[in-house]
């Protein structure tokens, strides 16, 4: 097997999404944590973090409606806990090793990208990617992977 290797933006994602866990209230790193780090990390950095913006801007997705809907999927009643370290779930680690496949159907074999974890997780689905991200903001694997294809 290939060593690949994840981006700075990467780590800065995942790192961001142990950050928002707890912020949230929560001892573990779930899928939308992912994804809310993501999206977060991107608009730290849009230069690193171009391809997934550029995807949603296209697709007609507003961010920050996104960001709302995100969040309205953790429970209101958990208080932000502070914690050194938080595992991810078994859903999210998942998530990180499909990103690995992502990019390699993208013909990117070295690096995972902030767009190989956006495939992963659409792929992967939770009921929050079934009913909102596909029903509410029509944000699908294929739209978003056709439309990585075409940046490159």
């Amino acid at each position: 097997m290939e060593n690949v290797a994840f981006s700075d933006l990467v780590r800065d994602i995942i790192h961001t999404s142990g950050k928002l866990a707890a912020q949230f209230g929560y001892e573990y790193v779930d899928s939308e944590h992912l994804l809310l780090a993501i999206i977060d990390e991107s608009l730290k950095d849009p230069k690193a973090g171009g391809v997934v913006l550029k995807t949603f801007k296209q697709l007609g997705i507003d961010i920050f409606q996104l960001i709302e809907s995100i969040e309205t999927t953790f429970d209101p009643n958990q208080t932000s806990i502070i914690i050194e370290k938080i595992p991810l779930t078994h859903k999210a680690e998942f998530m990180l090793k499909m990103s690995v496949l992502e990019a390699r159907s993208l013909q990117k074999f070295h690096i995972i990208e902030a767009e190989h974890i956006l495939l992963s997780y659409l792929k992967v689905g939770s009921d929050f990617s079934k009913n909102e991200l596909t029903g509410k903001f029509n944000l699908t694997y294929d739209r978003v992977k056709d439309f990585i294809i075409k940046l490159d």
